[in-house]
């Protein structure tokens, strides 16, 4: 993670400083001080620190969090240690906003120590975690998650379509998933299926420039699109269901990773400990997922349910109120980078209620 050539991302942030911030980042302010000093020590020891290193340590931890320009770009810098923005999508753009912001800079500091695939999960009051979120996963579908929410509304479940339906089903999340976000061409292609005329190239000469370049998901493709062209059909079957397809449609966690968005779990502590286990696999490691519930071979095939190779551009992070620790397991625990988030202070609420307008009004350009 600190090879040389990351010199310039990191400004005096060592291994032990490293090992510091991490093992308190889950910690509240408040119960801080309880162990502070037992965690400096079991540092101290293992690191064989001498006092200068030690106080310098103790002092970056404590200090404000406070934005710094360079000849290299802006830094969040705590004590002497600071961190360079450029992983921080349009950082440069809420410099004046986020100055008078110490809680949020401490937050956005955390993650930007954390590495770029791991899962973060921001445990707090109500404040900013939803919003630091959106603004360091630029690409992020939201989730709000309730105690209700069950494993097929997130996964996936069966669905009931005429064939018509059906082929504008397929239709849709070949777009989605080949990034076709054209309104006219994909009304040509809606028109040019309703009149029967729509040709395999119509779909290919999109499809496959796409999947040259991002190939996680041309399985699945391959398959959509041969279902959106088989027309065969069965002229003995007379019931009502002849004209009725089954297809496997994909749920709220498992539409944004084949649309390669990243994904944001709002309020992870209502889900029950069962329910999150099921994602265990795109938590960790090579990050896949499989998709045992896809039983009609909408998006996967028979001997192979397992969809893979889109860690590059997914990334999930979560967010709970404060104390919600005894809700989620160790095993769930382990698998995030945990950062407890400050309430703002009384001026920084007055800092907030002043640039949330501006705030407001460049996310808003950013959707336009």
């Amino acid at each position: 993670h600190h090879q040389d050539d990351l010199n310039d991302y990191y400004h005096n942030v060592t291994f032990y400083h490293n090992v510091l911030f991490y093992t308190l980042a889950p910690v509240s302010k408040s119960d801080v001080q309880g162990i502070f000093d037992t965690i400096l020590k079991l540092i101290q020891d293992s690191f064989q620190l001498n006092a200068t290193q030690i106080n310098s340590l103790k002092e970056s931890y404590f200090a404000e969090a406070t934005i710094q320009n360079s000849g290299k770009g802006s830094y969040i810098t705590k004590g002497n240690c600071g961190i360079n923005t450029q992983a921080f999508p349009k950082f440069q753009d809420y410099i004046n906003e986020f100055s008078g912001l110490p809680s949020l800079l401490d937050c956005i500091f955390h993650i930007l120590l954390s590495d770029s695939s791991e899962p973060i999960l921001l445990m707090g009051p109500s404040g900013y975690k939803t919003f630091i979120s959106k603004l360091f996963l630029q690409k992020a579908k939201v989730v709000a998650l309730t105690q209700e929410t069950s494993v097929s509304q997130l996964i996936g479940s069966s669905a009931f379509l005429t064939k018509y339906e059906a082929k504008l089903f397929y239709l849709d999340l070949i777009c989605r998933i080949c990034h076709i976000y054209d309104c006219q061409k994909i009304s040509t292609l809606k028109d040019k299926l309703s009149k029967g005329k729509l040709v395999r190239t119509d779909i290919t000469s999109e499809s496959k420039p796409y999947l040259q370049y991002n190939p996680a998901f041309t399985m699945t493709v391959n398959i959509l699109t041969e279902k959106l062209f088989d027309n065969s059909t069965k002229s003995h079957d007379q019931n009502v269901l002849s004209d009725m397809v089954i297809e496997f449609r994909p749920g709220l966690f498992l539409l944004p990773i084949l649309q390669g968005d990243s994904l944001i779990l709002k309020n992870l502590s209502n889900l029950p400990t069962i329910h999150i286990e099921r994602f265990n696999e795109t938590l960790t490691g090579k990050k896949n997922i499989t998709v045992t519930e896809d039983i009609h071979n909408t998006l996967t095939e028979s001997n192979q349910k397992e969809l893979s190779g889109f860690s590059s551009f997914f990334r999930v992070f979560g967010t709970c109120p404060p104390n919600s620790v005894g809700k989620l397991s160790e095993a769930l625990l382990s698998r995030f980078t945990v950062i407890n988030t400050s309430e703002y202070t009384n001026d920084e609420q007055g800092n907030v209620l002043n640039s949330y307008n501006i705030i407001n009004a460049k996310q808003l350009s950013n959707d336009i």
